[in-house]
């Protein structure tokens, strides 16, 4: 939706995104079909989104300009392992809900019609898919991955210095500055079941491994863009 108060812009809105993961495998050997485990979970997965957000613009004078949002965020997640003779999990499925709040903040300023300056301020987040909390695979003979049900959103918070403009006629410029630091990120690590650090896959005994929040991370970094129009 979108209103409009005097001089003040407001959109807002929500949503509702939902998603189905099936997973079924089976083995071949001499024109006979075998049962085979699944590298997601065998008895379904279900994800929902729901998210409600507002984005306000109003000018502080004529020289200056701001943009304000903010979104609410929850997403539930529903796994079932139905096979629990192959693998020996301390659970038979996973439930999972995080809920989360971003904001935004941007000040321009235009000191006149061909060059902005700007400075912005805003925060992230990325949710466990399904991917990361369900998922029993292994690329080598060495590692299986297993799930992980206590992982939680990784969240990020950035900031963020530009400049924009028209050199002349033909020639745009834009370069920018940006720091990020993010929090609880969402690495592969080694792990353990049932207090143990191995497990049986594919008839191999294999160092397990799963995904952990136990890093955090600085990310720097700028960026220039030029744009020519000959005519």
């Amino acid at each position: 939706f979108k209103k409009r108060i005097n001089k003040v812009f407001f959109n807002y809105g929500g949503g509702l995104r939902k998603q189905k993961v099936l997973s079924v495998a089976n083995l071949e050997l001499n024109n006979s079909e075998y049962y085979n485990t699944t590298r997601y979970p065998d008895g379904g997965s279900d994800v929902d989104d729901l998210f409600f957000y507002t984005k306000v613009k109003f000018n502080l004078s004529d020289l200056f300009f701001t943009d304000m949002g903010f979104r609410f965020n929850v997403n539930r997640l529903n796994m079932l392992f139905e096979d629990t003779l192959t693998y020996s999990f301390p659970f038979d499925k996973i439930k999972n809900e995080n809920q989360s709040l971003v904001y935004s903040l941007k000040i321009n300023y235009k000191p006149n019609k061909k060059t902005l300056i700007y400075a912005s301020a805003y925060t992230g987040f990325r949710n466990p898919n399904v991917d990361d909390m369900g998922k029993v695979f292994s690329k080598n003979d060495n590692y299986v991955v297993v799930p992980n049900p206590d992982l939680i959103p990784e969240k990020s918070q950035n900031i963020e210095l530009g400049l924009s403009g028209n050199i002349n006629k033909k020639i745009y410029a834009q370069t920018m500055v940006f720091n990020t630091f993010i929090s609880n990120a969402i690495i592969r690590d080694f792990g353990n079941i049932n207090n143990l650090d191995s497990l049986l896959y594919d008839g191999e005994i294999m160092r397990i491994q799963m995904n952990k929040n136990n890093e955090s991370a600085f990310i720097e970094g700028a960026a220039f863009f030029v744009k020519y129009s000959p005519l």
